[in-house]
């Protein structure tokens, strides 16, 4: 009887001699940046030009954050998102003025905004054949007690993209490149709230 090809490549990956084809992404603990959302009020809002994101991919990336902070940050207190999506929908000249003018309106001790600087589902310079989502910005936290009520206490960039650059490092399936912009669309909304969110509890990623 012949023997089967399958069974060299059984018998490495169960000695734990896996091919390069089929090792797994390491995971790791990645620790929060931002440790002083705890036991305080905390709002989200989002900032960005309409020609990078719309108001409702927007709106989308905010109500994600702010529940992904209230499943993980113990006993942050978060504002409903509805409300401060009415509140930017009642002042869109909000980032004109002093951030704290937001922070009071709000009534809360902690007020998170998300500046989307960067929002693209195509890779730069495929004139739209490539999908290859990009999102990029600035998460910033703005402290109630603060001695100066207008400097924020915390700013950080986060960025993601998606497919994620590392589990095709040889470049996107031809399969991502028909999934269309919708597809990739939602996913990258989901992705980037995810690590903007992370930046505030630890979790475990991989990469």
């Amino acid at each position: 009887m012949r023997p089967s090809v399958a069974t060299p490549l059984l018998a490495l990956a169960l000695t734990g001699l896996c091919l390069p084809a089929c090792q797994l992404h390491p995971t790791v603990l990645v620790k929060a940046q931002y440790v002083r959302l705890e036991g305080h009020t905390a709002a989200v809002l989002v900032a960005t030009p309409d020609q990078v994101l719309d108001a409702d991919a927007a709106n989308d990336i905010g109500q994600a954050v702010a529940r992904r902070l209230a499943d993980n940050v113990k006993g942050v207190k978060m504002l409903p998102y509805g409300k401060s999506r009415a509140f930017m929908e009642a002042n869109p000249y909000w980032t004109t003025r002093a951030p704290s003018a937001a922070q009071k309106a709000l009534g809360v001790e902690r007020l998170i905004v998300v500046d989307v600087s960067d929002f693209q589902t195509h890779e730069e310079g495929s004139r739209g054949e490539l999908m290859q989502g990009l999102a990029g910005g600035h998460v910033r936290v703005l402290e109630a007690e603060s001695v100066d009520a207008d400097r924020f206490a915390f700013s950080q960039t986060a960025s993601s993209n998606y497919p994620p650059l590392n589990k095709y490092p040889l470049g996107v399936p031809e399969g991502f490149n028909n999934a269309g912009q919708p597809d990739v669309r939602f996913n990258l909304i989901q992705v980037f709230s995810r690590d903007a969110a992370g930046l505030f509890y630890d979790h475990k990623e991989t990469r």
